[in-house]
């Protein structure tokens, strides 16, 4: 969904470009007033003051809240992980996209006409894993599932693409 804008990567530097857009103050959000602007104040003030934004906005802001509820998350469950620490968002959507994918791969041995739940299983699937890499793009886990998911339904180059961010955000071990 996010692509972020530089300096505030993925789904906050989206939520950052529609504070801009809609020539919103950094005092108006700022919750504690610190003068420091925190990812979490940005996505709690966007998610609660809807209608300051413009119906394009409001339009994207409503495509997020649906894609959450088509993963299986309440509007607060899905405030609470959009405003929260991201490493746990991220880690929550990305166990989200794991049991999709176990879910498709109970069907996938059975011959009984389910090939359309089977693709909408891994479509959520990789929902929740793009949402994961949005939320923390720094987290290599949801870049190594998205990876491995797009790998296998025959998407090697965005597979390649996020398996070569999957090693660049993996820590050295010495």
């Amino acid at each position: 969904m996010a692509n972020g804008i530089e300096g505030r990567p993925g789904i906050y530097g989206t939520f950052s470009t529609w504070l801009q857009e809609a020539k919103i103050s950094e005092k108006e959000f700022d919750r504690n007033g610190d003068g420091k602007i925190e990812d979490r104040e940005i996505a709690a003030y966007v998610l609660s003051h809807y209608d300051k934004f413009s119906p394009k906005i409001q339009k994207q802001i409503e495509v997020l809240q649906k894609v959450f509820r088509a993963l299986g998350f309440g509007d607060e469950e899905a405030r609470g992980i959009l405003t929260g620490e991201p490493k746990v968002g991220a880690k929550r959507l990305v166990e989200k996209g794991e049991d999709f994918e176990k879910r498709a791969q109970q069907l996938k041995g059975q011959n009984n006409g389910n090939k359309k739940t089977y693709r909408e299983l891994l479509g959520n699937a990789e929902q929740a894993y793009r949402l994961a890499v949005d939320l923390d793009p720094t987290d290599a886990q949801a870049q190594r599932r998205l990876s491995d998911l797009q790998y296998r339904n025959g998407k090697p180059k965005e597979g390649r693409d996020h398996a070569a961010l999957a090693v660049r955000n993996t820590p050295l071990k010495e």
